[in-house]
C-alpha cells in the first residue's frame, strides 16, 4: 500500500513539474516555439514520461491552457462572486461602486501576480482560442458570471448603472484592459517617454486610474449629495486565485 501511494505521489509531482515547466516555456515561446526536450529538461524528468502522461506536445499544451483557464475561473469565483450581494438583498449605490472597485483591482492584481497565466492565455487568444474551444466545447457558464450578470442587470434597473450599459461589455472591458495594459508596458514606456512603468508606484497609479475610469464611466450621477469618499476595504491588497 505504501509503495502504491508513493507511486501516486511521484506521479502527481511529475505532472506538476511538467505543467509548471511547460507553462513557463509556452508563455515565452508559444505552442509552435516550445520544444518538448526543453520542457522535460526544465521539469527534471525524462521526455518519455512526458509522453506517458500527456500523449504529445499538444496534449501537454491543452492541459496547461485548461489549468490556467481554471485558475482564472477559481479566482473570479472566489473574489467576484463573494463581492456580489445576494439576489434578495437591497442594492445601494455604495455596494455597486464597491463591486466595480473590487472587480477592477482583482483583474489588475491577478495579471500582475500571474504573468505566466496571462501570457499563455494571450498566446491562446492570438490563435482564436482554438485550444480552449476544443477542450471545453459547449461548457456551461460558470456560476460566478451568472451571479455577476444578474447583479449588474439589477444595478442597471435600479438606476445605479447607466441605462445604455451592456453588462457583458462591462465585464469584458474590465477583464481586458488590465491584461492588455500590463503586457504593453514596454510599448507605453516608449510612447509616453516614461522610463519605468513597472514600479510598484506606477502600477498602483495605473490600477487606480482604471478603477476611476470604470466607476465614473459605468455609474450614473447621484441625485442627492454624494457620499463622503471612504477608503475601500480592498485598497492596497493583491488578490490571488485560490490554490495557486
Amino acid at each position: 500500500m505504501d509503495e502504491k501511494h508513493g507511486r501516486a505521489r511521484d506521479s502527481v509531482a511529475a505532472r506538476e513539474a511538467f505543467l509548471g515547466a511547460a507553462g513557463a516555456i509556452f508563455a515565452r515561446a508559444g505552442f509552435e516555439g516550445a520544444r518538448v526536450e526543453e520542457i522535460a529538461a526544465k521539469a527534471g524528468y525524462n521526455k518519455a514520461l512526458l509522453f506517458h502522461y500527456f500523449g504529445d506536445k499538444l496534449g501537454l499544451y491543452q492541459a496547461v491552457v485548461s489549468r490556467h483557464h481554471d485558475q482564472v475561473a477559481a479566482g473570479n469565483s472566489r473574489v467576484l462572486d463573494s463581492a456580489v450581494p445576494p439576489d434578495d438583498a437591497p442594492l445601494t449605490r455604495d455596494s455597486v461602486r464597491k463591486f466595480l472597485e473590487v472587480a477592477v483591482r482583482w483583474s489588475f492584481d491577478f495579471c500582475r501576480s500571474q504573468p505566466t497565466c496571462a501570457r499563455v492565455l494571450s498566446w491562446e487568444a492570438a490563435e482564436g482560442w482554438t485550444t480552449l474551444r476544443h477542450i471545453n466545447p459547449g461548457r456551461e457558464r460558470p456560476p460566478w458570471i451568472q451571479a455577476v450578470q444578474r447583479f449588474l442587470l439589477r444595478a442597471r434597473d435600479a438606476g445605479f448603472l447607466r441605462a445604455d450599459l451592456d453588462p457583458n461589455m462591462l465585464v469584458a472591458i474590465i477583464a481586458g484592459m488590465a491584461q492588455h495594459y500590463q503586457q504593453s508596458l514596454p510599448r507605453y514606456e516608449m510612447l509616453f517617454a516614461i522610463a519605468d512603468l513597472t514600479t510598484p508606484e506606477a502600477l498602483a497609479h495605473a490600477r487606480e486610474q482604471m478603477v476611476q475610469f470604470v466607476v465614473r464611466g459605468a455609474m450614473t450621477e447621484a441625485h442627492d449629495e454624494p457620499d463622503e469618499p471612504e477608503e475601500s476595504e480592498m485598497e492596497g491588497k493583491n488578490y490571488h486565485a485560490a490554490g495557486i
